[in-house]
C-alpha cells in the first residue's frame, strides 16, 4: 500500500506538545520544515521552537516541535 501524504496526528495525540513542554524559544528556520501546527513552509521565517521531554524507564527523549510564530501565539489564546 504506498503512501500518498503525510498524515496528520489527530488533536488527541498532541499531548507532549501541550503537557511535557519544558522550554520554547524563537528561532529563524534556515532549511526547509513545516509547521507543526498548520502545516505552512517555515523556510527563512522566524519560528517559536518548542522543546518537549517525555521520560520512561529507559534515557530522556527530547523532541522539538517548530511553529509558525502567529499559529502559535493564535494557539496559545485559544487554549487548544
Amino acid at each position: 500500500m504506498p503512501m500518498d501524504h503525510v498524515q496528520q496526528s489527530p488533536p488527541s495525540e498532541n499531548w507532549a506538545f501541550k503537557n511535557r513542554r519544558i522550554g520554547q524559544s524563537n528561532k529563524r528556520s534556515w532549511i526547509p520544515r513545516k509547521c507543526f501546527l498548520s502545516n505552512k513552509d517555515l523556510w527563512f521565517k522566524k519560528c517559536v521552537v518548542v522543546t518537549s521531554m517525555v521520560t520512561g524507564p529507559g534515557d530522556a527523549i527530547f523532541e522539538s516541535y517548530w511553529c509558525d510564530a502567529k499559529e502559535f501565539f493564535l494557539n496559545e489564546i485559544k487554549g487548544k
